[in-house]
């Protein structure tokens, strides 16, 4: 495609390329900032995790170190008013490939910008490098012609993000391809589904060469949202909530249904394993191990939350000291919605949290107002003592304390009448949460 059609092109498809996204340093998603949730995770080689998702309908990045504590945040700002990281990919120059709702990124080591894609119409789902170091991204496409709906997306780039090709298909007005791979010749393997509706899907399988015309193309059990390549060359496909075995030429050899919970997303363990993450009935993530066949259990973990909230896990990876990460959101009725990951053992067991509970937990202050004392009465011990301060007014701070129990009383005995904030702060997460009182 030569300049000016490429340009043309891009105008068309609404994708904007080398334009710098700004990352923004220093905002931390707290429960004051709750619109953000995680998609997607990438375990990194040195042991550290990246989580990727949408702040505050931004694309934002999460580090975190090997005990899951977090080294630095960062939220991107592309051209299009919503955008996501859906898709996190390492690259062959030690960098990455970041992609989801209307954005693509190519990022350095550092995770700062190199060149990015903002693209309204569009989401991605996956991405992979190319051996010639190139992009194949796939996804949907929204069409501005209502009877055409949502539609199976791929799109090829060269190594400096400009467009090679694209291609949307009309298979049907609910379509969408979720996973991409490629042959050794260069050929592409698509795995999505296509339906007429998103309860009425069927799993789509195809092959396409390196300029994306079709090979062949079938139908593979429901609609497929994640797969793994077993040992035997074949796949495990995971779509409304049933797992499908296939050979190596994706032909369904069984199919089983998955009970207990909704699953998101299926990764394989290095061990041979696959993992599962996702929700189950009660709203509490869920976190499960099959064997090597698909076929069994070795383990399954639920993540509850005690207060009147919920938990649910998109995505999961498995660390290089092999504790394994599970990544999603969690909601509360008070504070909203925030990103939450959580890190098990080699047998599922807990290892630790994010964000603790113990901020967001329900908690009261009586009497209120008050004439000598009030009581900070929390619906659960704190899982690490949290810091509270009482300030007026003026922003000073007039009594500080070490809260590691459910009920704590305060004494305003010596204040004047007036208004007081009581916060409490999470030392751990950095999470804060704050509440008025009245001495009359």
């Amino acid at each position: 495609m030569n300049p000016p059609i490429f340009w043309i092109g891009l105008f068309l498809l609404g994708i904007h390329a080398l334009a710098q996204a700004q990352p923004i340093h220093g905002q931390y998603f707290s429960n004051t900032q709750n619109n953000n949730r995680f998609l997607t995770a990438h375990a990194r080689s040195n042991g550290e995790v990246l989580l990727a998702g949408i702040y505050q309908s931004k694309p934002f990045l999460v580090c975190t170190d090997t005990q899951g504590q977090v080294r630095w945040h960062r939220v991107y700002v592309p051209m299009a008013t919503s955008s996501s990281f859906q898709t996190i990919k390492p690259t062959t120059d030690g960098g990455f490939i970041a992609a989801g709702q209307a954005y693509c990124a190519k990022l350095d080591s550092s995770c700062t910008v190199v060149w990015e894609i903002s693209a309204s119409l569009l989401s991605f789902s996956d991405v992979l490098q190319t051996a010639d170091g190139g992009y194949c991204l796939v996804g949907r496409s929204t069409s501005m012609t209502p009877p055409l709906g949502e539609q199976a997306y791929l799109l090829r780039l060269n190594a400096q993000g400009t467009l090679l090709w694209d291609q949307r298909l009309s298979l049907g007005s609910n379509s969408a391809f979720h996973v991409v791979e490629e042959y050794p010749n260069g050929d592409f393997l698509l795995m999505g589904e296509v339906g007429n509706g998103p309860t009425n899907t069927r799993g789509l399988v195809e092959r396409r060469n390196a300029q994306g015309n079709l090979i062949w193309s079938k139908l593979v059990g429901p609609g497929i949202a994640s797969a793994a390549l077993m040992a035997d060359g074949g796949y495990l496909l995971l779509g409304h909530n049933t797992l499908v075995k296939t050979d190596a030429n994706v032909d369904s050899v069984w199919a089983q249904t998955l009970s207990g919970a909704t699953f998101q997303t299926l990764r394989p363990h290095p061990n041979g394993s696959f993992l599962l993450a996702g929700q189950n009935a009660s709203n509490f993530g869920v976190l499960r191990c099959l064997d090597a066949n698909g076929t069994g259990v070795r383990w399954a973990q639920t993540f509850p939350i005690t207060v009147q909230g919920t938990i649910g896990l998109f995505d999961v990876v498995v660390q290089t000291n092999g504790t394994i990460m599970g990544a999603g959101q969690c909601t509360f009725p008070r504070t909203g919605r925030r990103g939450y990951w959580v890190q098990v053992d080699t047998q599922g067991r807990i290892l630790s949290t994010w964000p603790l509970p113990a901020v967001e937990a329900a908690w009261t202050l009586y009497p209120n107002p008050t004439t000598t004392t009030f009581t900070l009465a929390l619906d659960q011990a704190p899982n690490a003592p949290l810091q509270a301060q009482l300030f007026n007014l003026q922003g000073q701070v007039l009594q500080a304390t070490t809260i590691s129990t459910i009920n704590t009383t305060f004494t305003l005995t010596d204040l004047p009448t007036g208004v007081y904030v009581l916060q409490l702060t999470d030392p751990k997460t950095r999470t804060q949460s704050s509440y008025s009182v009245v001495k009359q």
